[in-house]
């Protein structure tokens, strides 16, 4: 039986090291269609070295054949005869020049933290749909996807009335894109911007009628006694104040009772 296993894992070893070796001196430029890539790259194990790391370039043909790009050959988005782009928005722009047009003159191109495509998207392998739950940029998921860089921000979105319209599966109160766009987030000192202050009007317009709020409505704010948010602080704190008392009231009633019921037996 020991001969037998050896055996065999000599072989699976020999195996991936002949994959791997393989990978590494494949002429890419040969093949024709996705089928011929998932060959190798539908094989779990095969990596290969990027800035002196191992990475996988494995691809799960089960994920890929339910997303977006299920019908798209590899070949459109590697383009082996005239070498990989590192920088996805330059496979993307193929077919998507105009988000990709829009991107680049948003303040996440150059930005240090510099989202991609595939930050917002998901894994360029498994890219779902946006109506998709599951999808990074669904409207309900979108709240965390941008929270991944914005997170201060994120949370007094998720306090206010848009975030808690949007948590509880609202369509029309509007999530992050809603107000700031989608891949042409301009910055909200630009007059161009939906969230400049002279836009802001027509902006929240769009909902709530021309003029109904004006230039100093608050969209991200923390609830505090004074100020802006006050109303919506004190609201917040006599609504927990309240349950607490119905709940301590609640106990003691049961409380008495049971002792009511205890002496009432006794006698």
């Amino acid at each position: 039986m020991k001969i037998r296993i050896t055996i065999w894992s000599l072989l699976i070893i020999t195996f991936m090291g002949t994959t791997l070796v393989f990978a590494e001196t494949t002429d890419h430029s040969v093949f024709t269609d996705s089928t011929q890539c998932l060959q190798c790259h539908g094989y779990e194990g095969v990596t290969m070295e990027q800035d002196g790391k191992m990475v996988s370039i494995y691809v799960d043909k089960e994920v890929y054949d339910a997303s977006v790009h299920a019908s798209v050959d590899c070949l459109s988005c590697h383009q082996f005869t005239q070498g990989v782009s590192s920088d996805p928005t330059q496979s993307c722009g193929t077919c998507h020049s105009g988000a990709v047009d829009d991107y680049q003159q948003s303040v996440h191109q150059n930005s240090s933290y510099g989202p991609s495509c595939t930050n917002c998207h998901g894994e360029a392998h498994g890219i779902l749909p946006a109506d998709n739950p599951a999808s990074p940029v669904h409207k309900k998921m979108i709240i965390e996807t941008c929270g991944d860089c914005h997170g201060g921000v994120i949370e007094s979105y998720q306090d206010s009335f848009h975030g808690k319209a949007v948590a509880l599966g609202a369509k029309d109160s509007p999530d992050c894109t809603g107000c700031h766009g989608a891949h042409k987030v301009l910055s909200k000192n630009d007059p161009l911007s939906m969230t400049h202050p002279d836009q802001k009007p027509q902006l929240c317009g769009e909902c709530h009628g021309n003029g109904a709020i004006g230039v100093n409505a608050k969209e991200h704010y923390t609830l505090e006694p004074t100020g802006y948010s006050a109303p919506m602080y004190w609201i917040n704190k006599a609504f927990m104040w309240l349950i607490l008392l119905v709940v301590g009231f609640f106990l003691i009633h049961i409380i008495l009772d049971l002792l009511h019921r205890l002496r009432t037996r006794k006698q």
